[in-house]
């Protein structure tokens, strides 16, 4: 089972750094890297550490399928992605501008009351 878990690891971060190099080139990513690139940060989200309480997602994020991100909405300033975490019932919305940065995530209950400044 350890093994399985490092080769994910592995395999998300090849994704996440190949996905990065778009951004670094300044080139827009599409919507497949945007999915690959809140998936990772969702992952990373999920973090904790003696020092900092960076990790603000429940650790069940970290193992969250691609297929669980999909395009809600694409905006003049990149993607609404929207992830669902099964395990806890719980959905996100990511807002990634089209060089792959990652602007904003929102629970569902806010990103509704909210969701015109997004777009």
């Amino acid at each position: 089972m350890k093994i399985v878990i490092a080769f994910a690891l592995i395999v998300l971060f090849a994704v996440y750094v190949s996905a990065m190099r778009n951004v670094r080139d300044n080139k827009e990513v599409n919507l497949t890297e945007a999915i690959e690139l809140v998936q990772a940060s969702a992952n990373k989200l999920t973090f904790n550490d003696n020092k900092s309480s960076a990790g603000k997602l429940h650790h069940s994020w970290r193992i969250v399928p691609k297929d669980n991100f999909e395009l809600f909405e694409e905006t003049g300033k990149g993607y609404i992605i929207k992830g669902v975490n099964k395990k806890n019932n719980q959905s996100l919305y990511f807002l990634i501008d089209k060089q792959g940065h990652v602007l904003e995530v929102m629970e569902e209950s806010y990103f509704k009351k909210t969701r015109n400044h997004m777009r």
